[in-house]
């Protein structure tokens, strides 16, 4: 008994050494991307409470619930596990997941009655429930979505953010994910209202990609569960603000 106990406290030993220094390597890049443009405090001015007409602020930031127990279960039931594979090709998974399990478009006017709605994922999953639909909802909803569950499986935070913008390739605005692939020390595109799939997260175009006709060309914002930010010279679009 001893012999076994010796031995899983090695391996848990091993495996924290080998966190601790893939933290270490990660916090210049994460202190790079994190500080890179101003933060600010953004928020969707669109909610209001119960038995109120009277809009309210909603920080964006708080609308990724990577605690979710539902989003949680998910992942266990799944079979992800960031200790045996690596983000690389464990995102991509999530992603994959996602589209097969939930995934339906529908614009907020047919959903909500209103032209722009940012909801947290478990009213997504409680909207669809109580009206015994599929899960139907807009890119900034997906977007949120999908980022929720990336943290929740523990990839870091400065590693991904949602990011609203201009497209490059079509007429109008997106709200889509940008994920950071350590293999190639670069920022990728995974569609919040999807397209075609990869194996891993490099695979998928750059933020850079031109040919990229769904990516954002133009940044209006971006935020994760920890920070949010904005292009000052930029304008906001309508129910976002400072």
């Amino acid at each position: 008994m001893n012999i076994i106990k010796t031995l899983q406290q090695w391996l848990c030993g091993d495996l924290l050494a080998k966190i601790d220094e893939l933290k270490v390597k990660e916090e210049p890049l994460a202190k790079i991307w994190n500080d890179k443009y101003p933060k600010t405090t953004l928020s969707w001015n669109a909610r209001s409470l119960p038995f109120s007409t009277t809009k309210i602020k909603v920080p964006l930031t708080t609308l990724i619930t990577k605690s979710d127990g539902t989003i949680l279960k998910d992942l266990a039931d799944w079979g992800i596990d960031s200790d045996k594979e690596s983000f690389e090709t464990l995102v991509p998974k999530i992603y994959n997941k996602i589209r097969t399990e939930y995934y339906h478009y529908a614009r907020d006017v047919n959903v909500w009655g209103n032209n722009e709605v940012f909801e947290f994922p478990f009213e997504m999953k409680a909207k669809a429930a109580l009206e015994g639909k599929d899960m139907a909802f807009d890119c900034d909803s997906w977007a949120i979505f999908q980022v929720s569950y990336y943290l929740a499986a523990g990839l870091p935070s400065w590693r991904v953010r949602v990011v609203g913008g201009k497209c490059k390739g079509i007429n109008g605005g997106h709200a889509t994910v940008a994920v950071y692939s350590l293999k190639t020390k670069q920022w990728y595109h995974m569609n919040s209202t999807y397209g075609k799939s990869f194996d891993t997260i490099s695979t998928y175009p750059s933020i850079n990609d031109k040919t990229d006709k769904i990516g954002i060309g133009t940044v209006w914002f971006s935020f994760n569960d920890e920070y949010s930010w904005a292009k000052f010279d930029e304008v906001l679009p309508e129910g976002i603000s400072k």
